[in-house]
């Protein structure tokens, strides 16, 4: 361990990382400077690709008041409770049998259904295009709303508001620290990036999560000298009472130290089978019940990461 305690490891040094006392010895929250303004994405919205999991090749479209669909730019009215009927063809994607390349609706509210299987709600701008015969729906969605959205989804029943804000962070960061794999969007509903589901009322435990950690993200850096990278901050449901160590040859990247959980030590169950690295939710949960607030909470599964706001 370092004798200066306020001293950040630099990643050459492994013996420090591996340390599973880590959390406890230096979880401390630095002062850093604000993150490089090149690392983060416009912050006003996000473009998650939904529905995917589905590969759909129709969608019904409704609103509970009229919209406007543009079809290549020309307006196509959808009054109140109307269906439109969007489906794939080989020459791009045509709603209610009018063909078109690509269909948009402004900012709005409105539901997607993939017939017989499943009908969500959303609130942002839509754009819908083919692939390979596959109807790609991608919502621009305000980003504090897809942070919402994604604890909602995510966070496990009757999980404490301070657990709730933890995850709220930790989503934040990996939303807008994602290394984008997607190429016709920036992330998906899926677990291969985040759940994203139907935003939640203003008075949903995540809602209010969302609120109290407005703009709040994990930051980084490997030295006082280097500039503070946004964390990726991955998260499991459950880690089987000790976190993964987890580490890259880009020493620009969180380096994922392995930290203890007592909780699933003690309730032993089948750990989650993606990754268990970072924070978990079970254990977070466990934590926040004891009294520790959302700071403290990803301290422990983040050592030596600092709570930002975004500028």
């Amino acid at each position: 361990m370092p004798s200066n305690p306020h001293e950040i490891p630099r990643p050459k040094r492994p013996s420090f990382w591996q340390s599973q006392n880590i959390c406890i010895c230096t979880c401390l929250f630095l002062a850093l400077t604000p993150i490089a303004q090149s690392q983060l994405p416009e912050p006003a919205t996000v473009r998650i690709g939904v529905l995917s999991l589905f590969h759909p090749h129709s969608l019904l479209i409704t609103a509970d008041h009229p919209i406007t669909l543009l079809l290549d730019g020309a307006p196509h009215i959808l009054d109140r409770h109307h269906q439109a009927a969007v489906r794939s063809t080989a020459m791009g994607v045509e709603v209610d049998e009018i063909a078109t390349h690509t269909l948009t609706l402004p900012p709005d509210t409105f539901t997607l259904t993939v017939p017989n299987k499943l009908t969500r709600a959303y609130r942002g701008a839509l754009t819908i295009t083919t692939r390979n015969g596959i109807l790609i729906p991608v919502i621009a969605i305000a980003t504090e709303l897809a942070v919402a959205s994604i604890v909602a989804a995510e966070a496990l029943p009757g999980t404490p508001l301070e657990a709730l804000k933890a995850q709220a962070i930790a989503s934040r960061s990996f939303l807008l620290a994602n290394p984008h794999p997607h190429q016709l969007y920036d992330a998906c509903d899926t677990t291969h990036c985040q759940f994203l589901r139907s935003p939640p009322i203003p008075t949903n435990p995540a809602a209010i999560a969302t609120q109290l950690t407005h703009n709040q993200v994990l930051a980084w850096r490997a030295s006082l000298e280097d500039t503070p990278h946004l964390v990726a901050a991955m998260y499991s449901r459950s880690c089987g009472g000790q976190t993964r160590f987890l580490t890259s040859s880009d020493p620009t990247k969180y380096p994922f130290y392995s930290v203890r959980c007592d909780f699933c030590r003690r309730h032993p169950q089948l750990q989650s089978a993606t990754h268990r690295v970072g924070l978990c939710q079970l254990g977070a949960a466990d934590l926040a019940r004891q009294g520790q607030t959302s700071t403290q909470i990803l301290a422990h599964f983040y050592p030596n990461t600092t709570i930002t706001g975004l500028p």
